[in-house]
């Protein structure tokens, strides 16, 4: 798989941040977003945030659930657990069994 090799040549660091910063980039468009608060490489494990739009929308659990997750889940394989925090409570995902 070409995914497998670019993990190789590129740190954790930096496919993490690509692929959040794609995530808000799409958020972006309605205003909203997603920060990262903190992001441990060494236990693959991540906290991140929504923002703008995205913590006052009444669609931002289907958000969280269908599409960030998902994104994560494909772009960020290794990553072991995310927390996203919507503005109102934290919502903890496990990614790997």
């Amino acid at each position: 798989m070409k995914t497998d090799k670019n993990h190789k040549q590129r740190g954790k660091n930096e496919l993490f941040y690509e692929a959040i910063k794609s995530i808000s980039e799409k958020l972006e468009i309605d205003n909203g977003g997603l920060i990262v608060m903190r992001f441990d490489e060494k236990l693959n494990v991540a906290e991140l945030a929504l923002t703008g739009e995205c913590l006052n929308c009444s669609k931002n659990s289907f958000t969280l659930n269908v599409y960030i997750v998902r994104w994560i889940k494909e772009k960020v394989p290794w990553l072991r657990e995310v927390s996203i925090f919507d503005g109102k409570k934290t919502h903890h995902f496990k990614l790997q069994k």
